[in-house]
């Protein structure tokens, strides 16, 4: 299922779609514009909007390719975001089952 979500780096914002999420990071796909390499280590913030409520993390971009960029969640542990995730998760298991 594609998720949309949104990526802030500095002055940059992206919107895109994700199908691929964990507990510790995700593969962002970005809807329009051009992802460069170096962003490769920079930090900002994503956000999974979901249909109640969004999840909001900052996090790490830990790799870059032509299909999306690859993020690392940090901190998201010790907030309530970590609470919406987890739900979200859950959900998205129960459905496969």
């Amino acid at each position: 299922m594609l998720v949309p979500c949104k990526l802030l780096v500095g002055p940059q914002i992206w919107m895109g779609k994700t199908n691929n999420i964990s507990l510790s990071g995700a593969h962002f796909a970005p809807g329009e514009g051009e992802l460069s390499a170096a962003l490769r280590h920079a930090t900002g913030v994503f956000e999974l909007l979901l249909p109640t409520s969004v999840f909001r993390t900052d996090c790490r971009i830990v790799w870059t390719s032509r299909a999306g960029i690859g993020l690392e969640f940090i901190g998201h542990h010790e907030t309530d975001a970590y609470a919406i995730l987890v739900d979200f998760l859950e959900t998205q298991l129960s459905q496969v089952r």
